[in-house]
């Protein structure tokens, strides 16, 4: 029986396949693609010049445009001729990445340095600024945005609210001293309530700010709980305090600066003219017979009756008290009811 097979093992009447032969002349990229590549390995892309940036050095030796238009370094790991695991990837315009990838994407856990006049920042991420500083928080739009920790170049750290690139909101300062501000902030400037420490002399300062200068409050010596003990104790004594009724003037003082920082700011509720502060101040002070500056919410309706405030009904009152979840117990002062006052009138 003759056999099927030709002398040298292939079958009869199948014609020999040609093998391909690579090209004589081959680029790096073309010997990139032709390997298999696994595991650790280094890949240098390919890349061409860019004839804008030699053209900006020839006649103004400087240029803003990158040297090479394509090209780029990855040293990492792989898997089927993909990125995957730990690597670092670099391109000719600066931005660097380096953490993990899966399948030839970021995926993970990872650090991305962006040339900033390419940058597109949104979302998480941590942005290095050319002076040192370090920021690591939200972003929106290119702009710091929502929670964010910022630490300046000359050691102050800013840990809070953001809003269109500025503080704003809850937030702390910590200055390289020690000392610290906690507080609101509005347009990177400190703005309502808030509280100073100084460390050194061991005092604390609780007010009202505004456009970032103190403006009324209590400067009295630290908790003991606040005290940093790594810093030198320079704490003196204060004198004593001989004004009288110090919480209510205090607190109208705080009434009128909120009304103010309202109508400057287009705050939601009511906003009181001088005459309408000065009758609510004397309801208040008509009520408040311990002289303390608080009143208990329970009388609430008959200050507003005394001020001749008529068309706010009782159960309104009541309601905003409960949506507030203030107590029989409670006790408000000046601006806390004069707050509460302007959210009724609105």
């Amino acid at each position: 029986m003759a056999s099927e097979f030709g002398t040298d093992g292939r079958y009869a009447g199948e014609e020999e396949e040609e093998e391909e032969e690579p090209p004589r002349m081959m680029t790096h990229t073309m010997r990139e693609r032709l390997s298999e590549k696994n595991g650790p390995h280094k890949t240098v892309f390919g890349v061409l010049s860019n004839k804008k940036y030699e053209a900006d050095m020839r006649f103004y030796h400087t240029s803003s445009q990158p040297q090479y238009k394509t090209g780029g370094k990855y040293q990492g790991e792989w898997q089927d001729n993909m990125k995957h695991g730990y690597g670092t990837r670099s391109w000719v315009n600066g931005n660097k990445y380096e953490g993990e990838w899966e399948r030839d994407r970021r995926h993970g856990k990872g650090t991305y340095w962006v040339n900033e006049s390419d940058d597109q920042r949104d979302g998480l991420g941590v942005f290095f600024y050319a002076d040192g500083g370090r920021y690591e928080g939200g972003w929106v739009a290119n702009r710091r945005s929502g929670q964010g920790r910022l630490s300046f170049a000359n050691g102050e750290v800013y840990d809070g609210g953001w809003l269109d690139g500025q503080r704003s909101g809850t937030g702390s300062l910590r200055l390289p001293g020690g000392d610290i501000f906690e507080g609101l902030w509005l347009k990177d400037k400190k703005e309502g309530p808030g509280r100073y420490l100084y460390m050194s002399t061991r005092k604390v300062y609780e007010g009202e700010w505004v456009e970032g200068t103190p403006k009324c409050g209590e400067y009295q010596d630290m908790p003991a709980a606040l005290v940093d003990r790594s810093v030198p104790d320079g704490s003196f004594p204060l004198p004593e305090l001989t004004l009288k009724r110090s919480s209510a003037v205090l607190n109208e003082a705080v009434a009128v600066i909120r009304n103010e920082r309202a109508k400057r700011h287009s705050q939601p509720g009511r906003v009181f003219t001088t005459d309408e502060m000065d009758t609510l101040r004397e309801s208040f002070a008509t009520f408040d017979q311990s002289g303390e500056g608080l009143v208990s919410v329970l009388a609430l309706v008959d200050i507003l009756e005394h001020a001749g405030i008529t068309d706010i009904e009782p159960e309104e009152v009541h309601a905003l008290l409960e949506e507030l979840q203030a107590d029989p117990d409670t006790a408000i002062s000046l601006p806390e009811m004069t707050e509460i006052v302007a959210l009724l009138l609105a």
